[in-house]
């Protein structure tokens, strides 16, 4: 993780334990966990776009082999 994302996570969990600790003394307990929810969402994302890099590499090799397999039928028709 980059120096951003890092800064980013710590911001959102300081918030969320002030916004617990004042509600907590409302006998209110959120339990709200902001810094993890924005990890679990950048590793969602991260996660999707790889999902995606690899499904379009998958459909080119596909694409390259029907290809290739056309071509060996030309030739071995000839």
């Amino acid at each position: 993780m980059n120096y951003l994302k890092y800064l980013v996570f710590y911001m959102l969990e300081f918030v969320g334990s002030t916004l617990n600790f004042l509600a907590s003394i409302f006998c209110l307990y959120p339990k709200l966990e902001l810094g993890m929810v924005f990890l679990i969402r950048m590793e969602g994302i991260r996660v999707y776009k790889q999902n995606v890099t690899r499904a379009e590499k998958r459909e080119d090799y596909a694409n390259e082999a029907e290809d290739l397999l056309e071509e060996a039928k030309k030739l071995s028709n000839e």
